[in-house]
């Protein structure tokens, strides 16, 4: 992420964009998610990808993932197993 390039913390990466996001004129499909993933970003430790499944699946009622991270059966997804 360019956050390493930019030695910028991920959090004020997260606080700057979700501002950004947030603008008028700015016009995004899942803008509602997108705050939701950026909201995570900055409150806890947890990576884009991850905030981005579980803000996604949360926001569409999705309870199960296909995915090895333990974390997001911790937030209260449940993993799906790969046959």
């Amino acid at each position: 992420m360019l956050t390493s390039y930019y030695n910028v913390p991920s959090r004020l990466a997260a606080e700057k964009l979700a501002h950004i996001v947030m603008f008028k004129g700015i016009h995004a499909t899942e803008k509602a998610i997108i705050a939701e993933c950026f909201r995570l970003l900055i409150r806890d430790d947890i990576d884009l990808v991850d905030a981005w499944i579980y803000s996604y699946s949360v926001a569409k009622g999705i309870s199960g993932v296909y995915s090895f991270d333990k974390d997001l059966s911790k937030r209260g997804l449940r993993l799906l197993k790969v046959e």
